[in-house]
């Protein structure tokens, strides 16, 4: 190294001697601070929000609420069915029937276009309905929790998941079945009609 090279290095070290060795931290001006504020809100095309810890706290609990509202829907839209089988026919029930109440009221909320009441019977057991459009036909009853559907013994039972409700769906070819419950009520569908027709009319059926 050349002897004005190394004065050059001698006296770049003794100025960076003199320096701080740390620097305060910068602090931006309010001004500026509120300026990023509203650029950031036009950016994001909402209004500018600013939380607080305890605005925060409560955010988290309430999703932490919800999340178990959720979990709670899911695990008790409905009961399990058992299935008792004889003479040629199955028998579905709900075994855990502590609370059967009884059926008051039953509202169709999507009847298939071109179908017409053509019979309506209320009993201690619940609703039913029949509808028929010519030569189709369905029949659908709202029944207390400890009521049995019959269906047929040889098809087995096809399960259908909608959002965190079972429907059991028993095919022939006379007429298909479907039936669920919502932990309240036992319904069931059976007719000359497409499952994905059942299934539209299930879904809307209170």
């Amino acid at each position: 190294m050349l002897q004005i090279e190394k004065a050059v290095a001698l006296d770049t070290q003794l100025w960076l001697n003199t320096l701080p060795q740390e620097l305060p931290a910068y602090a931006f001006s309010a001004p500026y601070l509120k300026f990023i504020a509203k650029l950031t809100d036009k950016m994001r095309g909402d209004r500018y929000h600013r939380f607080t810890k305890k605005a925060t706290a409560f955010i988290i609990i309430a999703a932490i609420l919800l999340s178990l509202a959720v979990i709670t829907v899911a695990s008790t839209a409905g009961k399990e069915f058992i299935i008792r089988h004889f003479g040629g026919f199955a028998q579905a029930e709900i075994v855990d029937t502590k609370q059967a109440d009884a059926v008051t009221d039953f509202a169709l909320n999507y009847i298939p276009p071109g179908f017409l009441k053509s019979a309506e019977d209320k009993s201690e057991f619940g609703f039913s309905y029949t509808y028929e459009n010519r030569k189709q036909w369905f029949s659908i009853n709202k029944s207390k929790l400890d009521s049995q559907t019959l269906i047929s013994e040889n098809t087995g039972l096809e399960v259908i998941q909608s959002d965190y409700q079972k429907y059991y769906v028993n095919r022939s070819d006379e007429a298909n079945t479907m039936m669920w419950n919502n932990g309240k009520y036992v319904y069931d569908i059976t007719g000359n009609i497409s499952v994905e027709t059942l299934l539209k009319i299930a879904q809307g059926a209170r």
